[in-house]
């Protein structure tokens, strides 16, 4: 009898239909003297591509991700991690984290900020609104984000059996996705998430920053200055 956790697992409903990852919250109840389990459950779904961007990211108060929904592969690193994979020299990966921490702590708010998940991908304008969430200190499973006890190194002998199954390379793929994000999370209690989307509107953004507009050269005196003032003069 506790009060609930999130388990994951292999599953289909019959012999030929795909395999995918299952998450499901179960609870322990008695009856008649019976300790009993019941359990509500989903089908995992990974990631799928998104042109406009619009897609969720959670991180840590130090900025390191949690859950990413455009890329699995940036799952357990850190926001300046990220901008260096990405070749991102746009924006600097620990302020960007400050920034989503302040949103977060003023009771949600929007950033705005250039981004890209991959080197081979324009940089675009990233728009996100950012909210503040708190998980119990003493749950252990960290099921509200992801499910499941993946706190190990290793992939368990139950997850093991479904390696050789048809489709199971995505079901594995997923498990090990969650699993670096349980990581990444470790005993924080206080996390911030987001949901994004890429301005479309406008043109790519430029890999660099645009060099400043050189200033006019200052008059050499103030009759020189009054000239080039009557010249600016509109008729």
């Amino acid at each position: 009898k506790t009060k609930g956790a999130w388990v994951e697992y292999a599953w289909r409903r019959t012999a030929d239909a795909p395999l995918k990852t299952k998450g499901a919250w179960v609870s322990g109840i008695e009856k008649d003297g019976v300790a009993l389990y019941v359990g509500v459950g989903f089908a995992i779904l990974p990631p799928q591509p998104s042109s406009d961007g619009l897609y969720g990211f959670v991180v840590t108060g130090a900025g390191r991700l949690v859950a990413h929904g455009g890329s699995r592969d940036l799952v357990g690193r850190t926001l300046e991690d990220a901008v260096r994979l990405s070749n991102n020299r746009r924006v600097d990966g620990a302020e960007l984290a400050r920034r989503i921490v302040a949103a977060g702590e003023r009771g949600g708010g929007w950033i705005s900020y250039p981004w890209r998940n991959a080197r081979s991908e324009p940089l675009a304008q990233k728009g996100a609104y950012v909210v503040r969430l708190e998980r119990d200190a003493d749950d252990d499973s960290g099921g509200d984000l992801s499910g499941g006890d993946l706190s190990g190194g290793d992939l368990s002998s139950a997850e093991m059996s479904y390696r050789a199954l048809p489709g199971s390379s995505e079901v594995e793929d997923a498990v090990l996705s969650r699993r670096a994000g349980r990581r990444a999370i470790g005993r924080e209690t206080v996390l911030y998430a987001g949901v994004g989307y890429f301005d479309r509107r406008g043109a790519p953004i430029p890999e660099a920053e645009p060099a400043a507009p050189t200033p006019p050269p200052i008059p050499p005196s103030r009759g020189a200055a009054r000239a080039a003032l009557a010249a600016l003069a509109v008729p």
